[in-house]
């Protein structure tokens, strides 16, 4: 977490994100190519490898905060946050559906399937993150300074 703020404060939410894509995608891939490892690397090599996916678990979650509600916090005009936030909660919530969706999947297909979509996915978001505008950088908005608030006073 503290190695995902830093990198945030020096590059920008958006290269969270695109961490976060990086990890989204290892997570399923290293999943999908265990077998394949276990015949290569030595058994006793192999709990390290399986730890070393909870490490990425957990890096993945810190940098989808940190990326994520970053980028709508530096994003939204100061008198809309709460909207944007309550909006960017509100999508959220569809990722509710995707146990489900994977049940189906597992069931239907089995586990290589549900590992193949599970990094689609993340991939997709990840290649999406190539057109996010990172706030700090925006036209519009001087180095340093908060970006200007379209609603007038009330």
């Amino acid at each position: 977490a503290l190695g995902i703020s830093r990198l945030a404060e020096r590059r920008g939410s958006r290269s969270v994100m695109r961490l976060w894509g990086v990890l989204a995608v290892l997570t399923p891939a290293a999943a999908l190519a265990f077998p394949l490892l276990a015949a290569a690397v030595p058994p006793a090599v192999l709990p390290f490898l399986y730890g070393a996916v909870f490490l990425v678990v957990g890096a993945q979650g810190n940098a989808n905060m940190t990326g994520f509600i970053a980028w709508v916090l530096e994003y939204a005009p100061a008198s809309q946050r709460p909207m944007y936030i309550g909006f960017a909660n509100a999508l959220s919530g569809t990722s509710l559906v995707m146990p489900i969706l994977g049940g189906l999947l597992l069931t239907k297909a089995g586990y290589p399937a549900l590992f193949a979509a599970a990094a689609a996915v993340p991939l997709l978001g990840l290649v999406l993150t190539f057109r996010v505008i990172e706030p700090r950088h925006r036209a519009d908005v001087p180095a340093g300074a908060a970006p200007p608030d379209p609603l007038p006073p009330a």
